[in-house]
């Protein structure tokens, strides 16, 4: 809600960091409310595997520059009401990525 007009309406959230960590972890909430309902959001997220740069968009001191390098994604099937958790971890010295199904790991 609008906190003038108190009107629905879209929103988008954001987040400013003055020092970037040495690991950062992000985490899409990917669902949509529309009054009572609640629909899992499904779109497809393209992630860069590596060189994910801190644009200065969300960085506020210019001095910060890093990059980061995927290495970890979970991932749900299913709907809102149930589903399954399967994650999927890059190997650091090998750079060779596994999914993780369970008690079932395969490359």
């Amino acid at each position: 809600r609008c906190d003038k007009c108190k009107v629905l309406g879209d929103a988008s959230k954001g987040i400013t960091i003055w020092r970037l960590p040495h690991i950062l972890v992000v985490i899409l909430k990917r669902f949509s409310y529309s009054g009572v309902w609640r629909d899992k959001i499904s779109t497809f997220v393209d992630f860069p595997l590596s060189n994910f740069g801190a644009t200065p968009s969300w960085v506020s001191n210019p001095a910060e520059k890093k990059c980061y390098r995927l290495f970890g994604v979970t991932n749900h099937t299913g709907t809102l009401e149930g589903g399954h958790y399967i994650g999927c971890a890059r190997n650091p010295a090998s750079g060779d990525w596994f999914t993780f199904d369970d008690h079932v790991i395969r490359p």
